[in-house]
């Protein structure tokens, strides 16, 4: 079967190619059919000639040749000619008769001779024959007849019982089908070709079972950017972007494809620019013969989704936006599915109906509101989801007993959107304007309509008592021509009047205007009049009849409905400025308070300098003026240790009991007095810094409370303003304390670390642990808290009864 374009490939428009590209699919699988079934054919005609000369050479070996070869000649269905040394016609098989032409008279004649008669072109076989006497070689030639069939010609020496070995056996075989099996697979390829090449939109390329690319199209280079001369010989996994590279999407992609026979994906791909794209792609694996040998490559064909994909995206948000809308509007909405499940429900709704979207998603409406079912708005539900048109109705809602306005609309998923509002309001407002409106016609039924008999040419009009009641007039029996009439309508609306009076009854026969009046005591009232040509004559309106309705009370109230909104609208103005002022109001509470917080922080920070200051104080002094003190007590001890000694005689101070507890008791104050001194403000801190300070106060301690502390500095290099440090010293004292009093730990770790923009400072216990609920707003945890926030840190502590107690306290660095 041949393949081609009917129009050519020019003709071939991007649109077709979404339907061609399956083809593709079927003309890869073609090629490989089309070169097994040459593959066969040829093996075939190899076979059949290997037969011939195998019959030839047990014919020549018989010792009755001419009997054989006779009878071969006659039974064989194969065309054979033998030709002598000199190229003359010795035998031929009945096949090769019809073939040539050939008759018995033709015996003995040069082949050369006979090439008219022939069937076909034998220039090129003629040349043949001289090759194989010359060469004693085999020579093929493939020929096309003049009924368009083809032949393989196959040239063999001929070596005969007699010793003769230049005579000439030509075999010829019909190719025809291999010919067009050949042709077709031409054309396939071809028209394959012309199709990738035609294929701009799409992508085709092959891969080599390396995974390198062996084929380009031109749909290709316009995706990717590389030329077929940059790309051929690379490997394929340079169009997937890195992250895909990585995980080894290109190979998981061909094995997919050799494991299902296809693999389809949709990713993002990399141009040679290194910009990105979205696309699809399709890999089919290529094999030898009829599809089951050895893999020799896979196709590729993608296709560019990158605006299919901004598109989906941009929906995506468009319903993104639309769920906000849906959210903010006043109207009540809900989507339900085929099923009367909800789907959607918004805020709005869920308040009106006092029950969560949550719990109502996936539920039948039916089920939830079982008190709607056969009501108005459920037969109206059924009509729309069956009928799939738009329904809008009013009615009264079961479930808060409101008049609701209902619109429904059928959605593209085979459900229902519906939207409600609350016009109670509106309701009453209409239930007020239709009683003023049942009034107006009980007043027509009892003649209060005003008539009207017009004489359209003349202008002379006929009036009844109503109409002249309603132009403030005492009913009379007379005619009223129209300069007359025109005088009682308000001068604002005659010229407007008197134009669609005219219009509508010569162009439409017909009218309806609505104008004031003005009566002779000046009351205005509003008219609504219609009227219709009764009569015609010529084409021209002979006789007009009107009648006349007093609209002023329906004016009126409409207008005092227009008011009642301009109200309404005034009031909300006026509620939106009280708000704001309200709002004005809470922010200058708020920035109050703002401030107060600043002087109260202020203060705090003030309080804690002070007591660092006082602290440094009464360290000095206890360092300065006790310690001197302490010493020169202990001074005088020995002095009084040595008179004893001399009053005594050499009597040891170990016989003195009461100067041994005096030196003991001096003694125990130094060192408790350091101890304060140095607590309330070690001299480390000033001199040395947060580090040495915590790494002295930690071993004393634990020394003395017996309590194991491990103390780490970690990237301790600058140290931060003298307040940082003194706030985190202060809190590592406050927590060792809480640790010594409350914990029954044996363990605490406490752990320092400064980073580019933040210190931290971790203490950890193996103790009791407690409850942080009920236990944090001790004052010695508030202390902690408020010197941290000064310096802008923060505390935060964790703590399982039982488990330990951690304390985190974080400083940022300015």
């Amino acid at each position: 079967m041949f393949f081609a374009f009917p129009d050519g490939p020019e003709n071939v428009s991007p649109q077709s190619l979404n339907e061609r590209i399956p083809q593709v699919e079927e003309l890869v699988v073609s090629c490989e059919e089309l070169r097994a079934v040459n593959h066969q054919l040829r093996a075939l005609n190899a076979e059949l000639m290997a037969q011939i000369e195998e019959l030839g050479n047990e014919v020549e070996g018989s010792g009755q040749v001419d009997v054989h070869w006779e009878a071969l000649l006659a039974s064989a269905d194969i065309m054979l000619v033998l030709l002598d040394g000199e190229g003359r016609l010795q035998k031929y098989t009945p096949r090769a008769q019809k073939l040539f032409r050939l008759h018995p008279s033709d015996i003995g004649q040069p082949f050369a001779a006979l090439q008219d008669q022939f069937g076909f072109r034998n220039e090129e076989l003629l040349g043949a024959v001289g090759k194989v006497m010359q060469e004693r070689v085999e020579v093929e030639r493939e020929m096309m007849s003049e009924d368009s069939r083809w032949f393989l010609a196959r040239l063999s020496p001929y070596h005969s019982a007699r010793g003769n070995n230049d005579a000439v056996v030509i075999a010829f075989v019909d190719i025809s089908k291999s010919k067009e099996t050949e042709l077709a697979q031409r054309h396939t390829e071809q028209r394959m070709k012309l199709i990738v090449e035609s294929a701009k939109d799409y992508a085709i390329f092959t891969l080599n079972p390396q995974l390198s690319v062996s084929s380009w199209n031109t749909g290709a280079e316009a995706m990717f950017g590389y030329s077929e001369k940059e790309i051929l010989g690379k490997q394929g996994q340079i169009l997937f972007v890195p992250e895909d590279q990585e995980q080894g999407a290109p190979v998981e992609e061909m094995e997919k494809a050799l494991e299902e026979g296809r693999a389809e994906n949709e990713r993002w791909h990399l141009r040679k620019d290194g910009s990105r794209f979205y696309g699809s792609g399709l890999v089919m694996p290529l094999r030898e013969d009829d599809g089951t040998g050895p893999i020799i490559g896979f196709v590729k064909i993608m296709r560019d989704l990158t605006e299919s994909k901004r598109v989906a995206d941009d929906l995506m948000a468009s319903h993104q936006r639309t769920v906000e809308i849906l959210e903010s509007i006043n109207d009540a909405f809900y989507a339900v599915d085929s099923e009367f499940r909800f789907t959607y429900i918004n805020k709005k709704a869920e308040e009106w109906w006092g029950k969560s979207g949550e719990s109502l998603l996936g539920k039948h409406i039916w089920t939830e509101f079982p008190q709607t079912q056969g009501n108005e708005a459920y037969n109206m539900h059924l009509r729309a989801m069956q009928e799939r048109q738009a329904l809008h109705f009013e009615t009264v809602s079961p479930i808060h007993g409101h008049w609701v306005e209902v619109n429904i609309y059928p959605d593209g998923q085979g459900g229902l959107s519906v939207y409600f509002l609350d016009i109670n309001a509106r309701k009453q407002i209409e239930a007020e304007l239709s009683e003023s409106e049942e009034r107006l016609r009980l007043a027509v039924e009892a003649g209060e309509i005003g008539t009207c008999d017009w004489n359209y040419p003349s202008g002379d009009m006929h009036w009844n008592d109503v109409r002249f009641r309603m132009f403030g007039l005492y009913p009379q029996d007379r005619q009223v021509n129209i300069a007359e009439a025109s005088s009682y309508i308000h001068p604002d609306d005659l010229d407007k009047l008197l134009r669609e009076l005219k219009q509508g009854i010569e162009e439409r026969g017909e009218h309806t205007e609505e104008y004031r009046v003005v009566w002779p005591d000046e009351t205005v009232r509003r008219i609504r009049e219609s009227g219709r040509v009764v009569e015609w004559h010529d084409g021209k309106p002979l006789r007009v009849i009107s009648v006349l309705f007093d609209i002023t009370a329906t004016h009126e109230a409409q207008e005092l409905l227009r008011r009642s909104h301009e109200e309404l609208e005034t009031r909300v103005e006026e509620r939106t400025r009280e708000l704001a002022q309200a709002l004005g109001r809470v922010s200058a509470e708020v920035e109050q308070r703002r401030r107060a917080e600043a002087g109260r922080t202020a203060l705090i920070r003030r309080i804690v300098n002070t007591q660092e200051e006082e602290r440094g104080r009464i360290s000095r002094e206890l360092h300065d003026n006790l310690g001197q003190h302490l010493t020169a007590v202990m001074l005088g001890l020995q002095a009084l240790e040595m008179q004893i000694g001399e009053i005594t005689g050499g009597k040891r101070q170990s016989d003195v009991p009461q100067l041994n507890n005096l030196r003991a008791l001096v003694d125990g104050l130094m060192k408790a007095g350091h101890r304060q001194a140095w607590e309330l403000r070690p001299a480390e801190l000033d001199a040395l810094g947060l580090e040495a300070a915590l790494d002295q106060y930690t071993r004393d301690w634990s020394e003395r409370t017996g309590i194991e502390v491990d103390f780490r500095a970690v990237n301790w290099e600058a140290r931060p303003s003298a307040e940082v440090e003194i706030a985190l010293y202060r809190v590592v004292q406050e927590a060792l304390t809480n640790v010594a009093r409350h914990a029954e730990a044996s363990m605490v770790s406490a752990h320092l670390e400064q980073s580019d923009t933040v210190i931290n400072m971790i203490i950890e216990d193996n103790g009791r642990g407690f409850d942080t609920e009920l236990n944090t707003g001790r004052l010695g945890v508030l202390g902690m808290q408020e010197r941290l926030s000064l310096v802008g840190g923060t505390l935060d502590i964790e703590s399982i009864p039982g488990d330990g107690t951690t304390l985190f306290a974080r400083v940022p660095l300015a």
